[in-house]
């Protein structure tokens, strides 16, 4: 018959039923090590085995049938159902979404400071065989007001607008050979 000890009473040194891993059997062991008021290390006092500290049957019964009925009572919540796994191309198009968005709201906070800074130039209309220089406000059909921010010799000008920054040509036509 195997019983219980009282926790105060379980200490290193100490003796207990366990079920021995040699023996195959329930019998009295001296505890060897614990850890965190656990009992970790045991050695059987039958076959001098020294092994985990297994609980013998009845005592695992116990426990179990001890957290059956706790459970017993109280009604099971349901699971909220789990959202399926992100797949790797859902994830770098949500990446190249959010930079998508981060460099437009970059190229608008440029383009205001543009426009506030160089709020008294004309705009001048863009045309491919127009001459630009750096700082020049311009006027583009397609993309708007924008904003020369470097000019790329021989034949390119580097235009901040307020959605993006396009690179444009000049200096192409009949009056722009060069």
């Amino acid at each position: 018959m195997t019983f219980a000890k009282p926790l105060e009473e379980v200490r290193v040194g100490g003796e207990i039923d366990a079920q021995c891993t040699k023996c195959r059997r329930v019998t009295n062991h001296r505890i060897v090590s614990m850890q965190d008021d656990a009992i970790k290390h045991v050695l059987c006092l039958t076959c001098s085995c020294q092994h985990n500290f297994r609980a013998p049957a009845a005592v695992k019964k116990a426990a179990a049938s001890k957290a059956k009925a706790t459970t017993a009572a109280k009604p099971k919540e349901p699971r909220p159902a789990k959202e399926p796994k992100e797949t790797k191309e859902a994830r770098e198009a949500r990446d190249a979404k959010k930079a998508a968005v981060d460099e437009r709201e970059q190229n608008r906070e440029k383009w205001n400071e543009f426009k506030s800074r160089f709020s008294h130039a004309v705009a001048v209309e863009y045309s491919l065989n127009g001459d630009f220089g750096q700082d020049q406000a311009l006027n583009h059909a397609k993309f708007g007001l924008g904003f020369v921010t470097r000019v790329m010799l021989p034949n390119k000008i580097e235009v901040q607008f307020e959605e993006s920054l396009k690179t444009l040509v000049m200096h192409v036509g009949p009056s722009g050979n060069r």
